[in-house]
């Protein structure tokens, strides 16, 4: 049996979301191999690299696994640094090896621009990978460090000027971060904030064209309002060590130049060599296309028909930011929307090709944008609503969960939350750090030592009471005939266990419950249901002292309070066992408990677990560090 190789080049949005379609269109297949490369073990969320780059998140929070999110998969991941593709040969060559392939799917990504102004690409920071984010966040650290060391004025000037060239998305966002941690960074090194300059440099009369006029001045207002500088019909036309000059001649000295003007097809798809490239070449352009072919070279994006197939070849196909394809006259944006939707399309005439059915012509159409400005206001035009501030950043987040459930699931979303909400080391979020407060878990300690305890001993309560005796019947409450008689037996039941009726949470049990335990355990016996829930209280009580299962423990006592109390039997000052359950999940078994050398071991186990790969439910100490090659 012939097998189809499909080989995937670059982990992105696009290349990423074609290999999971095609998992689900082959996964039944034996025939079929798809295999995904890339130079990284992680798909990057580029959208949010300037919440790195502007200390509000950690770089892991940019960064999913490739193992996680193909673990379960039929797709294989290969972390190799591919340096050419021999197209008749139909391999793709790195240093080390040769990866043959049937069809291909180019996502290599894109570059950014530099326009040919001298001095730019040596001299400045750029914001486009993992990579660029991380030196950028440690180049700021680094440079205020340096100032609080710096007595020369005019020295320290330079240091403490931060310039963001380009008012695009990327160019704005990062400006909203680097407002937003200043702040905290003259407060770490003692530097006064009036000494810090933080500038925005644009070429074009207005920030974020695409946006509409009333959101674009709403964001003006808050970057004045945050202490932004907006530099607009400002030119820059070169660049040196000390600062840049622009077009009318002033020269701003600053050893912080960040540009984010744009972005090309990446110089791998310009290098590459295709076979029948000159057929290509003599071909006749898309009327969009006249006079245009010698900048598609230059941009080093890659021509397609209606089908995303490359133009030099037809088993090759293109997504994403390397993709030069027309749309009603217009180049598509280099976009996430376009990646994904390009490599929705790729997928599914890759399948029609090997099924030889139609294939499906691409037509995007997108939602909107969405523009954070620092970490709590944002603005925002999806489907034609018109949003800013906390309700536009709150839709931004929901965007990325909804994306990051489609990509890795529950897991990654929890991670997602985590990184900026509940493990935020400062407040920027858009619920400041009321949801990132954090307690030291040893305080809980005491707390679970007693709940335990208390556990244990009302177990042992109920033996001494006879609840392990099959004469007696303590739980006739769960299966009274109507609403009278319920209370009847709550009644005795309480009176036979020294408690206060008037201080019981309900008097009878409701009647939900009292169906729900007629119907699920009505076959069981009064002494077995009475030496089940004795047995649970120690058990819970042994589990919580010992800090074995904590979590779990403290889950079924939850259950178990919710039940006592649909049922009438809990009184107002027995509350303390649910909340103090509650408290439990934070953690609390890791603190001189079982938890701590336990926990590890069945998470290890778990993560290796095909279920555990299929639905996304990973443990975090469970991925490995490397996807497997």
């Amino acid at each position: 049996m012939k097998t189809t190789r499909i080989a995937i080049l670059g982990a992105g949005y696009g290349g990423v979301h074609a290999a999971k379609v095609l998992h689900k269109k082959f996964k039944k297949r034996g025939d079929v191999e798809i295999t995904l490369y890339d130079k990284n073990s992680f798909h990057t969320l580029r959208t949010e690299l300037h919440e790195v780059a502007g200390g509000r998140c950690e770089p892991e929070s940019v960064r999913v696994s490739l193992e996680k999110i193909f673990g379960g998969l039929k797709v294989k991941v290969v972390v190799d640094r591919i340096q050419t593709v021999d197209f008749a040969e139909r391999s793709l060559r790195s240093e080390f090896a040769v990866y043959p392939f049937d069809y291909l799917v180019l996502g290599v990504g894109a570059e950014p621009e530099f326009f040919g102004i001298p001095g730019v690409e040596q001299n400045s920071f750029t914001l486009w990978s993992y990579d660029d984010a991380v030196r950028l966040r440690e180049h700021i650290v680094d440079q205020f460090l340096k100032a609080s060391r710096e007595p020369d004025p005019e020295r320290r000037k330079a240091i403490l000027t931060f310039v963001v060239a380009g008012a695009g998305f990327t160019g704005i966002e990062l400006f909203g971060e680097l407002l937003e941690w200043k702040k905290a960074l003259c407060r770490e090194y003692l530097i006064d904030p009036q000494e810090v300059s933080i500038l925005n440099v644009e070429a074009m009369t207005d920030i974020l064209p695409t946006l509409a006029k009333d959101l674009r001045a709403k964001a003006v207002r808050r970057i004045e309002k945050a202490g932004g500088s907006l530099r607009l019909n400002t030119a820059i036309t070169e660049v040196t060590p000390e600062g840049f000059r622009v077009k009318s001649g002033e020269f701003i000295a600053t050893e912080t130049l960040i540009w984010t003007c744009g972005v090309r097809g990446c110089s791998f798809a310009g290098n590459l060599n295709f076979p029948n490239a000159h057929a290509a070449a003599a071909a006749p352009l898309d009327p969009a296309d006249q006079d245009l072919r010698f900048n598609i070279k230059k941009k080093a994006r890659l021509r397609t028909n209606h089908f995303l197939q490359s133009v030099d070849d037809d088993k090759v196909y293109v997504v994403g930011d390397v993709l030069w394809f027309h749309e009603k006259n217009r180049v598509l944006p280099q976009v996430v929307e376009t990646a994904l939707q390009t490599g929705e399309v790729v997928a599914q005439n890759i399948a029609a090709d090997i099924e030889n059915t139609p294939k499906t012509e691409f037509h995007p159409h997108y939602h909107g944008f969405l523009v954070s400005i620092g970490s709590k206001f944002a603005v925002a035009d999806v489907m034609g609503v018109k949003l800013s501030g906390f309700w536009a950043m709150a839709m931004k987040h929901l965007v990325n969960l909804h994306y990051l459930w489609e990509v890795a699931g529950l897991n990654t979303c929890w991670e997602y939350l985590g990184h900026h909400f509940f493990n935020l080391k400062s407040d920027r979020s858009i619920l400041g750090s009321h949801a990132a407060a954090k307690s030291p878990a040893y305080w809980l300690l005491p707390l679970r030592l007693f709940l335990g305890a208390a556990w244990i001993f009302e177990g042992v309560n109920k033996i001494l009471q006879g609840w392990l005796n099959p004469a007696k019947d303590f739980v006739s409450w769960m299966f009274p005939k109507d609403a009278t008689a319920a209370a009847t037996l709550t009644k005795s039941v309480v009176t036979a266990q020294g408690f206060n009726l008037h201080q019981g949470i309900l008097s009878h049990p409701i009647p939900i419950l009292t169906w729900f335990l007629k119907t699920f355990l009505g076959w069981m016996t009064p002494s077995v249901i009475q030496a089940g829930l004795v047995s649970a209280e120690i058990a819970l009580g042994l589990a919580l002292f010992g800090g074995l299962f904590t979590v779990l423990a403290a889950d079924a006592t939850i259950l178990l309070c919710l039940v006592f109390i649909l049922g009438g039997l809990f009184r107002w000052d027995q509350l303390w066992f649910l909340f103090a359950a509650i408290a439990m999940q934070g953690g609390a078994g890791r603190v001189l408990g079982l938890d701590y050398w336990v926990m590890p071991v069945l998470q290890k186990a778990w993560g290796s677990t095909r279920w555990a790969k299929k639905t996304y439910l990973y443990l975090d100490e469970a991925v490995k560090k490397h996807p497997r090659r």
